[in-house]
């Protein structure tokens, strides 16, 4: 078959439309759709890498702020007295408060079993001040801009926002003992306590204290005669000495002039210290300059 010009021109132009046919959609199409796939998955990975570059940036400030609050955790917790168990709360209140120098020298006594709770908590409520604000009609007459009425809000604002936070619960050991003292044991312990609180920044305290006798016994042993300044004179006129009360060491109501049994409420409060958390290195953004990174293999992966 013999083809004219017209039509070799024609099969021409068809096998050229073909090639350039086989060559768009065989070669250049299925390159150019993964060119696009690879353009999205590169917007992609360049979104995750910014995102992950932000978080990156957080670093730093989170750990300083994490810092930052341990510090306020330890700082809050230093106001408080470390925990202690039974066994080390009867030890810490008998060395620091009653096997003192002027108790071990008055022979202040430690009497019946002293009752200890170390484990135990209590709930604590915050503290503020709820100012008397007086009001009367007049008050409220006089009030002809509102400005009164103003400054009273601002004054009532801060307990009415303390007002309602909640309670908080706080580890707590308590202690009862009975000691029979003098009246200045009793004014030095409570001093004693007083000072070490103070000077330890611990949270501990006197809930109650309950005297037998608030005359301490400075009549005992004194007769009728001696209490109007005669004392008893024998058959010869001479004075007789009163009897000292008997002194039994063993008997827990043994009484003694000057000294009155003590009954003695205390109580500590206990707040856990915050554990130090694990911050690691600073963040250096610095380390993605250059491409040294990327050759970087983590444990468990794997390279081809």
């Amino acid at each position: 078959m013999k083809f004219g010009y017209r039509d070799r021109i024609i099969l021409m132009v068809v096998i050229v439309l073909v090639i350039f046919g086989v060559g768009i959609f065989g070669f250049i199409k299925p390159q150019r759709d993964k060119m696009k796939k690879a353009e999205q998955q590169l917007a992609t990975a360049s979104a995750d890498w910014d995102m992950q570059l932000r978080e990156f940036d957080r670093i730093e400030p989170i750990q300083k702020k994490i810092d930052r609050k341990y510090n306020e955790g330890a700082e809050f917790a230093e106001k408080f007295t470390d925990e202690m168990t039974d066994v080390e709360l009867d030890e810490f209140l008998r060395n620091e408060f009653v096997n003192t120098e002027d108790m071990i020298e008055d022979e202040a006594k430690v009497r019946n079993s002293v009752s200890l709770n170390a484990d135990t908590t209590s709930s604590v409520s915050y503290f503020y001040y709820t100012p008397n604000i007086v009001t009367y009609p007049l008050f409220e007459y006089a009030d002809l801009d509102g400005s009164l009425a103003d400054s009273i809000a601002e004054k009532m604002r801060e307990s009415e926002l303390l007002s309602k936070r909640a309670p908080q619960t706080v580890g707590t050991g308590t202690a009862s003992l009975v000691i029979q003292m003098k009246k200045e044991n009793l004014m030095n312990l409570l001093d004693r306590v007083d000072q070490y609180a103070k000077s330890h920044n611990d949270a501990m305290m006197i809930t109650s204290v309950n005297v037998d006798d608030f005359n301490f016994n400075k009549d005992l042993g004194e007769e009728e005669g001696a209490a109007n300044n005669q004392p008893q004179l024998d058959e010869e006129g001479n004075p007789i000495e009163a009897a000292a009360p008997k002194n039994d060491e063993n008997a827990d109501d043994e009484t003694r002039k000057d000294y009155s049994n003590v009954t003695i409420n205390y109580k500590v409060l206990y707040v856990q210290e915050p554990t130090k958390p694990e911050l690691g290195d600073k963040y250096d953004p610095t380390i993605w300059d250059g491409n040294e990174w990327k050759d970087v293999v983590f444990e468990g992966e794997t390279t081809e």
